[in-house]
This record gives structure tokens, C-alpha cells and sequence, in this order.
């Protein structure tokens, strides 16, 4: 991989994780929204009091694997540049 494909697929996973970022953001918005719209007697009513969690969930899971492929790149990157640096040497 050259420098250019790496820089260019460091770029891409960082748009990637601003995303993943505000779309968690959203669906943390979107929980609380839920909450707040619980009257007192719902859970009287209702066995299941609680709202789920999974698509937060399911966005921070993609978001550690974003950040994992990050570093991967990163430190792929710094050992290619030593490795260019001893050749030069």
C-alpha cells in the first residue's frame, strides 16, 4: 500500500466515525426523548418500563471497530515511514 492509499483510507474512516459519532448522538437524543415521555403511570401500566438500547448499542460496537481500523492504519503507516527511512539510510 503507498503512502496516498493509506492517507486516503485514514481519510475515509475518520468521515466514516464523525458519522458513526453523530448518529449515536441522534439515537442517545432519540432514548432520551423516549424517556422523557414516559408519564408516572406508565409503569403501572406496563410491565416493560424500560426503552431499549440496541441501536446505540449497535452504533458504539461500530464505532470501536472504526477506531480499531484507525489505529491498525496508523501504526501500519509509522512502520512503513521507519521502514522507508532505514532503506534511505
Amino acid at each position: 500500500m503507498t503512502a496516498k492509499q493509506i492517507e486516503a483510507k485514514l481519510a475515509k474512516l475518520q468521515e466514516r466515525l464523525n458519522g458513526l459519532k453523530s448518529k449515536l448522538y441522534d439515537a442517545e437524543c432519540e432514548e432520551h426523548r423516549k424517556i422523557n415521555n414516559m408519564g408516572w403511570g406508565h409503569a403501572m401500566r406496563h410491565v416493560k418500563c424500560t426503552i431499549s438500547t440496541t441501536k446505540s448499542d449497535r452504533i458504539k460496537e461500530r464505532i470501536e471497530k472504526c477506531e480499531a481500523q484507525i489505529n491498525e492504519l496508523k501504526t501500519f503507516q509509522a512502520e512503513a515511514l521507519t521502514e522507508k527511512n532505514n532503506i534511505k539510510s
